[in-house]
């Protein structure tokens, strides 16, 4: 981290401690969320929620719900229980582009409730190179990767961050959205 990202990351902890914030990191596959929320975590003293967690997906399925549904309902089991101030390792951008039916139903922007978005965008082609999913392979990904694009134009609070950019600019880039979204200058 740079001095400067060292005195914004001290000041958006003391804004913290008056105000909650729930961030929400999306993003392709091999984007580098989790590493972002890592070091977001370490560096803000947040902890790290991932959303949602894939056995209560594995239950709502279960249940009888579509794997969109599914998720909606795993991330609105997972919010009762997350902390006020936390950083989400995928977050209700990632379930609407993936499964784009819940969009529109209102139990996603409900269930989900974040003051922040943060989009980590990177070229398909790069995403592949960082992480072979086969999971995701099995998805059309180019389509995935063009709704997150359109989606984050129309997200409420969704700032788009470029990461093909070195992992420190990336850090950059990510808590000057932060400062800007508690309202900290430096």
């Amino acid at each position: 981290m740079t001095p400067d990202d060292t005195a914004l990351a001290k000041a958006i902890r003391c804004e913290l401690w008056h105000r909650p914030l729930r961030i929400s990191i999306s993003g392709l596959d091999g984007a580098g969320k989790s590493t972002l929320c890592g070091v977001l975590a370490d560096v803000l003293g947040l902890p790290v929620v991932r959303v949602p967690d894939r056995d209560e997906v594995r239950r709502a399925q279960e249940r009888g719900r579509s794997p969109g549904a599914a998720q909606v309902a795993a991330l609105a089991w997972q919010r009762r229980s997350m902390p006020a101030r936390a950083i989400m390792d995928r977050g209700p951008l990632c379930i609407a582009a993936i499964h784009p039916e819940t969009e529109t139903s209102g139990a996603l922007r409900e269930a989900a409730h974040v003051d922040l978005t943060l989009l980590l965008d990177l070229p398909l082609g790069e995403a592949r190179q960082r992480k072979a999913d086969l999971e995701a392979e099995l998805r059309d990904r180019e389509l995935e990767a063009n709704r997150y694009r359109s989606l984050a134009a129309r997200w409420p609070r969704t700032v788009t961050l470029d990461a093909a950019q070195p992992p420190k600019a990336v850090l950059s880039a990510a808590l000057r959205a932060l400062a800007e979204a508690v309202g900290v200058t430096l």
